[in-house]
């Protein structure tokens, strides 16, 4: 995208002015220097491109001079799909359209723009003060597009960082050591909390048993005295419904016997009500408009007898509404014609003074008067005498003056030999120009700088790779490790370190963990077993023989003898379930602490394995060392050497090309002091300073054979001014004669002819011509309009005439009269033609009233014959429909009520031997049933409280099932977690994995971007900084800069002004590193190197002309100085000045 020109059409302090952005000439810098003072409009400027791409805001501080809907911008664009001018104006909507004011979406702007947003092109690519700090610490924070290449590989992790802070952050919510939260540390305290609730559930299995038959036969009873209660209750409510049926049954029977009174009657409702009150209310209507259409036709017939036409004025109409389109003209004629002809007298009378003062009295107007275009011509030649008069003369004295002029410069000049001194002065010159041009001195002595800078910088990195010592060939040749090999180093050592960490982790937590797993066992192994074998026989054998005395007596006494044996069997009972238990654990435990010294002794063995394995790394790492000079360095000292080496090595390639440049210039300087010295026909010489002298020696004579060239070069052109004051004096002459021809021409044939030419009465005589030639138009005019009055006159006096005679009135009758009958004729026929009309519309009228009536008859007559209705039936309509209504809603009725005692439960049927019992009856069965339900309801309350308090017993000493889901639980959880640390320490050793490749990756793969502002950074710093390198602090990575110590800064460590140029080094780099994927788009400063000095300003301008040949750059700034050093800095540079807009 390139911006060709921009239109400030009204916005801030410029009106229709534009900015010329002139293309760069093949493969040329595309860099453009607009310079202004203060106050000349350069942030207008920046502001107005930001405001073109991107709209005018609402609130703009540049709408002070021109409103805001006034506000305009435009621009042409170049871009890949081709050039466009549009316009940009402040508003709401779409306010981009082209040159023809058809709209445009914003679309058009931000394809070419690649997708850039107002605030990502300000932050990149539109700087000023604010913006390019703002936006550089943005870029140093990984925020935006461009911190995103920066802090990433070239193959796309910009977002892969934020990825693996989630997954870090979802590792460290199941565990993280330290930490007092987490899924598996709940877990554990849920662990303990069960167990200490399953010790608390323990109690013996005989109380548990008996409370548990207590509830089962208290829940028993209550079920059957529930089961009595409902069916007590169901027989109730078939009691109740059978009572409420009877009033149904009766208003059923009333219901069947009032229909049958009224007979077979079709169905009606409201429906057949409203229509026959409506059709009686129509009835009414229509009689009532028939009687008064009557009346209104006998009234018209009388008024159509009244009337009195008068077809003699009818047929007179027309021409008397001629006459009277003549009349306004007869009465015009009547008052206008005595001024007229006193007007048509006067003209007469100036026309006799104007042929007086012609000398021609009688003469025919017409004769005198000159064609129409004469006068002007004539006129126009009178204005050019005396400017040709005129010419002509200073023409002459022209002629004369030039003449004396050349005389006198050619005397004073003398002699200035030849015109053209041979082929030797042309020869030298053109030398001149190529050697100045090219400038050999200039280039050698730029040589020797860059190869003394190129030397101090060498010398600065070989000193920098100590305790090594050696010059930079013998730094090329040592055999240093290959980069692969340094990254496997990288690779191994880190893997080498976090196996012996985590097999030091994994044996101390295995030897923690046997530790108190032998404290345990040992515990329950010493603790006493409070159970004897011999005891527990003789307690089991002395309950037997108990229970046998027991069955043979059934007394008291047995029976408490027994209790007393039993108790004591179920004590041991319970001792044995604890030892076996205890057993159990003990069985359990000695496993696991062999399974747990099997693991130990393979975790040690793992660890001697890592441990040998990171100190043989080791070893041949120090050997590498040892091989390059580098004893007692480890791995992290051998990387900071060997890119150490690197930028020496590059610094010797850009030594050797240093060597090389001077070399050429100096080959060109001497090339130029032999051509210099054949030119002048000397010797060459070898001296340092033979080329100097031969320059001034030459340009010496350059400049003698240039002032000899200029003084030909002043007689030749006063030679030619001398040649042109000639001819100009002669074409004077020749227009002053033509001019006389034309004058002669003109008056032939009229009075101007007896004048001489420079008479000055011609002038006159033309006005007098001129004054007759109107006159005489307007004598002829009034004379047309008299005879025009007196033809109107005449006219309407007989149109008059004949239409009096027609109408059988006098002569003496006034015209008013004539048009009082029209009028009166007029209206009595208008009257008469309405009245016609009207009676046509109530015939019309009463017609339709009769059709009404016809269909409102038969209607009725329809709704008599549905409702089965004759005058013969007796009654009236209104009566059958309203019976009929009744008969319809006592059938509704009837099926509601049997719909009704169909849906309700069927009482028991009375049979021939027990008919149906009657309403007293059932009442009074009802009143016993409600008791006994009562009375069972009660007793249910009262078993379900035993039930209850049953159960409340068992829940207070637990249950097996307590138990059984307290251990079920504790066993889910375990494997629940179990499974859980599994995936996390997958998940886990994934995660450390992936951040060794990253960190591998970064280290191998620094981002193009990065490398690309490194080396513009170098250059903005004047060599301060060689080098940008990324670092990680925790899970975020800064940006350090190198300096040439090896010390390092980070950005907010640095003075204000290298801070700016690092954040400019970054543009740059972003700028080309986003060149590679989307077409490049205007770059764009505002007076960003206030703080650079010169040699820093000259090193940014060259990189914005490098910048250039890749996009357009336009750099704005109120310092005249650093236009001649960005012109220095990039000799294609354009500058362009705002003052002369």
């Amino acid at each position: 995208m390139r911006l060709d020109h921009l239109n400030l059409t009204r916005y801030g302090r410029f009106t229709d002015s534009q900015i010329n952005f002139p293309a760069p000439a093949a493969e040329g810098p595309d860099l453009h220097i607009v310079f202004g003072p203060n106050e000349a409009g350069k942030s207008t400027l920046f502001s107005a491109w930001l405001d073109l791409l991107f709209g005018i805001p609402t609130q703009t501080r540049y709408s002070f001079l021109h409103a805001g809907p006034t506000m305009e911008i435009g621009a042409k664009i170049r871009h890949a799909g081709g050039a466009v001018e549009v316009v940009r104006r402040k508003g709401r909507g779409t306010t981009l359209s082209d040159r023809a004011g058809n709209a445009l979406p914003d679309s058009t702007l931000t394809a070419a723009l690649g997708g850039l947003t107002r605030d990502g092109y300000s932050a990149m690519f539109s700087l000023d003060d604010e913006t390019i700090e703002q936006g550089g610490e943005s870029i140093l924070s990984s925020g935006g597009e461009l911190g995103q290449l920066l802090f990433s590989a070239s193959a796309g992790l910009s977002g892969l960082t934020r990825q693996l802070d989630d997954l870090r952050d979802g590792l460290d919510g199941f565990h993280r050591k330290g930490k007092r939260s987490g899924t598996l540390y709940e877990g554990k305290k849920r662990l303990e909390e069960l167990a200490k609730t399953a010790r608390a559930l323990e109690t013996t299995a005989a109380e548990q048993k008996r409370r548990s038959r207590e509830l089962d036969s208290a829940q028993k009873d209550w079920r059957a005295a529930k089961a009595r209660e409902g069916a007590t209750r169901r027989a109730l409510e078939e009691v109740q419904a059978a009572l409420n049926a009877l009033p149904l049954e009766r208003m059923l029977a009333e219901a069947k016997t009032r229909l049958a009174e009224l007979g077979a009657l079709p169905d009606a409702g409201k429906a057949e009500t409203t229509e026959l009150a409506g059709l009686e209310r129509d009835k009414a209507r229509l009689d009532e408009r028939r009687a008064a259409l009557l009346r209104n036709a006998a009234d018209l017939e009388e008024k159509l007898r009244h009337l009195t036409a008068d077809p003699v004025a009818l047929a007179e109409a027309e021409a008397i509404l001629a006459a009277e389109a003549l009349r306004a003209e007869h009465d015009s004629a009547l008052k206008d014609l005595p001024r007229r002809r006193q007007e048509l007298a006067e003209r007469a009378q100036a026309i006799a003074a104007l042929l007086a003062d012609l000398g021609k009295p009688g003469a025919n107007p017409a004769d005198l008067i000159l064609p129409p275009g004469l006068p002007a011509q004539i006129r126009g030649l009178l204005n050019q005498r005396s400017g040709l008069m005129q010419a002509a003369a200073s023409a002459a004295d022209e002629a004369r003056k030039a003449a004396k002029h050349l005389e006198t410069e050619r005397a004073r000049l003398g002699d200035i030999g030849a015109i053209g001194e041979g082929e030797t002065g042309a020869r030298l010159a053109a030398l001149l120009s190529r050697i100045e041009a090219s400038d050999p001195a200039q280039k050698r002595r730029l040589g020797l700088r860059e190869r003394d800078e190129a030397a101090v910088k060498l010398q600065a990195a070989l000193d920098g790779l100590a305790p090594w010592r050696g010059d930079a060939d013998q730094l090329a040749a040592l055999p240093v490790p290959a980069q692969w090999q340094v990254d496997n180093w990288r690779g191994l050592l880190e893997k080498t370190r976090q196996d012996e960490a985590d097999s030091l982790r994994d044996l101390r937590h295995q030897e923690d963990g046997l530790a108190a797993l032998r404290s345990a066992l040992d515990g329950d192994e010493n603790a006493p077993l409070g159970l004897n074998l011999a005891d527990a026989a003789e307690a089991r054998a002395r309950r037997e023989a108990l229970w046998a005395s027991h069955l043979a007596t059934l007394s008291p006494a047995s029976a408490q003898a027994f209790e007393a044996a039993l108790r004591a069997d179920d004590q041991f009972t319970a001792l044995m379930g604890d030892a076996i238990a205890r057993r159990q654990r003990i069985e359990e435990a000695q496993a696991e602490l062999r399974a747990g010294t099997l693991a130990l002794s393979q975790t040690k063995a793992r660890h001697g394995h890592a441990v040998a394995a990171r100190q043989e790394l080791k070893t041949t790492i120090e050997a590498s060392c040892d091989s390059l000079g580098l004893a007692g360095a480890g791995f992290p000292d051998l990387e900071r050497w060997l890119s150490l080496r690197i930028e020496a090595l590059r610094l010797r390639d850009i030594f050797r090309a240093a060597q090389a440049t001077l070399s050429r210039a100096e080959d060109e300087l001497a090339q130029a002091a032999s051509s210099l010295a054949r030119a002048l026909d000397k010797t060459p010489s070898a001296a340092a300073d033979a080329f100097d002298l031969l320059l001034a020696e030459a340009q010496a004579l350059h400049r003698s054979a240039e002032k000899r060239q200029e003084a030909r070069t002043h007689l030749n052109r006063l030679r030619s001014d001398a040649q042109e004051r000639d001819e100009d004096n002669s074409r004077a002459q020749d227009e002053f004669a033509a001019w006389q021809a034309a004058w002669d021409g003109a008056c032939a044939g009229s009075v101007l002819a007896a004048l001489p030419r420079d008479s000055a009465r011609a002038a006159d005589l033309l006005d007098l011509l001129d004054d007759l030639a109107g006159q005489a138009r307007d004598e002829a005019g009034l004379a047309h309009r008299v005879r025009a009055m007196e033809q109107n006159r005449d006219q309407f006096i007989a149109a008059k005439a004949a239409i009096l005679a027609a109408l059988d009135l006098p002569e003496t009758a006034l015209w008013t009269e004539a048009l009082t009958r029209r009028d009166r004729a007029f209206a009595t026929e208008i009257e008469r033609q309405k009245l016609q009309d009207q009676r046509t519309g109530l015939q019309e009228d009463l017609r339709q009233t009769d059709s009404d009536l016809a269909a409102q008859k038969a209607t009725l007559d329809g709704l008599a014959a549905r409702m089965g209705w004759s005058e013969a039936t007796g009654g009236t309509l209104l009566e059958r429909i309203e019976a009929c209504i009744e008969a319809t809603r006592l059938r509704a009725e009837i099926a509601r009520l049997s719909g009704e005692l169909q849906s309700r439960p069927a009482p028991d049927e009375a049979t021939p031997d027990e008919p149906a019992p009657d309403e007293a009856t059932l009442r009074g069965r009802a009143s016993q049933l409600a008791i006994s339900v009562e009375e069972e309801r009660q007793e249910t309350e009262r078993l379900q409280g035993l039930a209850s308090d049953a159960q409340h017993a068992l829940d207070q000493i637990g249950s097996d099932d307590a138990l059984a889901r307290n251990l079920a639980e504790r066993e889910n959880l375990g494997l629940s977690l179990k499974e859980q640390a599994r995936d996390h320490l997958s998940r886990r050793f994934g995660l450390i994995a992936l951040e060794i490749a990253l960190r591998r990756y970064r280290d191998s793969h620094q981002s193009a971007m990065l490398a690309q502002a490194s080396h513009a950074f170098e250059r903005l710093s004047r060599g301060a900084y060689p080098s940008l390198s990324v670092v990680t602090q925790g899970n975020s990575d800064r940006l350090v800069a190198a300096g040439r110590r090896g010390a390092t800064r980070m950005a907010a460590d640095m003075s204000k002004g290298t801070r700016f140029q690092l954040y400019l080094a970054l543009r740059i780099a972003g700028y080309h590193e986003l060149a590679k994927t989307r077409a490049a788009v205007p770059f764009i400063a505002d007076d960003i190197m206030e703080t650079f000095d010169d040699d820093r300003a000259a090193a940014a301008f060259s990189l914005l002309g490098e910048m250039s040949r890749t996009g357009q750059v336009i750099y704005l700034t109120h310092h005249r100085h650093l236009c001649d050093i960005a012109q220095a800095a990039c000799p294609g540079a354009r500058v362009i000045d705002l003052q002369s807009l």
